[in-house]
């Protein structure tokens, strides 16, 4: 009887066994509560700010540009204040000895504002707004001092630059002169 009783305890166990069943506690339910406790916890705190985090600036595009001595001091000043891109078609006479419009266009920029007669402008960044308007930024210099690009600096003529450009990329656009601390600058 007692062999009786062990084997028909053993096929009771081995049956549990194989069933599935069992007699130490579930887990799985518990890991599974864990987890998304925890992932919900996660959510919540990647969708805090967190005080200083800065999004990413937008990219403008930026045309290519060169800050090398196009000019002379020799070339005349326009009579006013303005702001020209001179290419194959259409520049200056005085412009055709100097640059090969084969493969650039010339920015040329003439500040009106008395202030800064005889500054020196140097071009910072062009870059596009919008498919109409480009920003383009220049520092202004009271003297010439690291600046062989630029020769001139008379106290009693207009600020001007003329900057090599991307053949094409600047015709038909507007133009916001702005200087490098955000300050608009006047070109009429």
């Amino acid at each position: 009887m007692l062999n009786t009783l062990r084997a028909s305890t053993l096929v009771l166990l081995l049956s549990l066994i194989v069933s599935g069943c069992s007699f130490a506690p579930d887990l799985s339910a518990k890991k599974e509560k864990d987890a998304t406790s925890a992932s919900e916890g996660t959510e919540a705190a990647n969708s805090e700010e967190i005080e200083g985090a800065q999004a990413a600036t937008e990219y403008k595009e930026q045309p290519w540009f060169e800050k090398r001595r196009t000019t002379t001091n020799k070339a005349p000043r326009a009579m006013s204040g303005g702001l020209w891109v001179y290419n194959l078609n259409s520049y200056p006479g005085y412009l055709g000895k100097l640059v090969n419009f084969e493969e650039v266009d010339v920015l040329h920029i003439q500040l009106t504002d008395k202030e800064y007669y005889g500054h020196i402008l140097d071009p910072l960044a062009i870059e596009f707004l919008n498919d109409t308007t480009v920003r383009v930024v220049l520092s202004l210099k009271k003297d010439r001092e690291g600046y062989d690009f630029q020769v001139e600096a008379k106290k009693n003529e207009p600020a001007r630059v003329f900057i090599k450009v991307e053949k094409g990329k600047l015709q038909g656009k507007k133009f916001i002169i702005e200087t490098d601390t955000g300050e608009k600058l006047s070109i009429n």
